[in-house]
């Protein structure tokens, strides 16, 4: 494959930065070319449409203002039940193939244990304080937009805290998701030193994602800022809050020294060497292992 030249990026999404840690090469087809893969033969919701219905009910709910002073799980539960029923209906209409109507109820029982975390929380002091935020910030000249799902204050310890609603089957741990063991091949740029259950380990990042909320919240007035998710899985068990942890500010400088160095190589147009076999590859179908033998190395178009 041979990647036409584009002009240079100027705004960089926070997932951006994962697309890049996982591989440069692909970070290019997907950002800078903008190809995906589509499936236009699908009728059931697959994981992601899956995902993002739940999502968009728990979206409402935080958006609510009278919604997010619910203090019991049943009345919580009831707002979910019909912005659900509301949202399938709006989407489907009155009466969705009956593959959907079973995905309806399976979206039903993960609501119910949210709303069971979402009572507990309320009980422990936590209140939604916004939805949805929008960011924008500068690195190295480099626009960098997000938005953070959910924001909550504590009304006892007034710690902040900053969650991504996470919908997939399985729930994963933000340390597992932003983190794995450093690599013989791991450019110095991603790797860390970080104390693990007492364990001192050199470890990898995959993600960006909740280290770049704390940047864009680094002016918010707080006792402490916390990062996490709201686990929202098949297994109604998992579901729950989890928190980045350890996350000290070694972490943080270490994150944010990686933001800018992918920040650098984009700017230089570095989206060399790909990587043979990344753990999500949605570019399988036209691409042609080994890729670096392949493909040849993208560039910038050239300005005059």
């Amino acid at each position: 494959m041979q990647p036409r030249a584009v002009p240079p990026l100027e705004k960089l999404s926070v997932t951006a930065f994962r697309s890049y840690l996982s591989c440069p090469f692909r970070f290019f087809l997907k950002h800078a070319l903008r190809m995906e893969s589509v499936d236009t033969s699908k009728r059931e919701l697959d994981a992601l449409d899956f995902g993002l219905l739940v999502h968009k009910v728990v979206e409402d709910f935080g958006r609510d203002e009278s919604a997010r002073d619910m203090a019991e799980t049943d009345v919580i539960n009831q707002y979910f039940v019909d912005r659900l029923q509301a949202i399938v209906e709006e989407l489907y209409g009155g009466t969705p193939p009956l593959p959907l109507q079973i995905q309806y109820q399976i979206a039903a029982r993960r609501l119910y244990s949210a709303a069971i975390v979402q009572a507990q929380e309320f009980s422990s002091g936590w209140r939604i304080i916004d939805t949805e935020r929008v960011f924008e910030g500068q690195i190295h000249g480099m626009t960098v937009r997000g938005r953070i799902d959910r924001i909550e204050k504590n009304e006892t310890t007034g710690a902040l805290r900053v969650l991504d609603y996470k919908t997939s089957a399985k729930a994963k741990s933000p340390l597992q998701a932003h983190t794995a063991p450093s690599r013989d091949d791991t450019p110095d740029y991603e790797t860390f030193y970080a104390t693990v259950k007492d364990k001192e380990k050199v470890l990898r990042w995959l993600d960006l994602q909740l280290p770049l909320y704390a940047w864009a919240l680094q002016d918010e007035e707080c006792s402490e800022l916390q990062l996490g998710y709201f686990h929202l899985p098949s297994i109604g068990a998992d579901t729950g809050i989890q928190l980045l942890e350890p996350y000290t500010s070694n972490m943080h400088k270490a994150a944010m020294s990686c933001a800018n160095e992918i920040v650098e190589r984009v700017h230089a147009g570095t989206f060399w060497p790909p990587t043979n076999r990344p753990a999500f590859d949605e570019f399988q179908d036209i691409l042609f292992d080994p890729v670096k033998e392949s493909s040849s190395q993208p560039h910038w178009e050239e300005r005059i």
